[in-house]
């Protein structure tokens, strides 16, 4: 069952998590030579800023979030990085005081957003 609040180790191996129904209050992933995938496509973000910290050494984070989702990435990577990749659309972000915030620290590692 999905709490709400997620705290991801993937250590030379992978990880699979999805979220549906639920609200989504954030929380950290941590990968070392390991891959994470989250799917977020059926969650809500909660009214505010939910922070995510991903750390990644070596490692992977893909993130499937909903297109009308507001994301903010603080990318603060060595040899690495995480992007947007989701469709841009004009006008599928309203502004409705949600937000995910998404503190990436990678070395040689990285993600994106699906």
């Amino acid at each position: 069952q999905f709490s709400g609040v997620i705290d991801i180790v993937a250590i030379f191996n992978g990880v699979e998590q999805v979220c549906r129904d639920s609200k989504f209050s954030g929380g950290k992933i941590s990968t070392l030579f390991g891959g994470v995938r989250l799917d977020l496509k059926g969650a809500v973000l909660p009214e505010g800023e939910t922070r995510l910290t991903i750390e990644s050494v070596f490692g992977g984070v893909d993130i499937y979030a909903p297109d009308d989702w507001t994301i903010e990435i603080r990318n603060e990577s060595v040899f690495g990085g995480f992007v947007d990749r989701r469709p841009r659309v004009v006008g599928s972000r309203p502004d409705d005081g949600r937000k995910l915030v998404i503190r990436a620290s990678n070395v040689f590692g990285g993600g994106e957003i699906k």
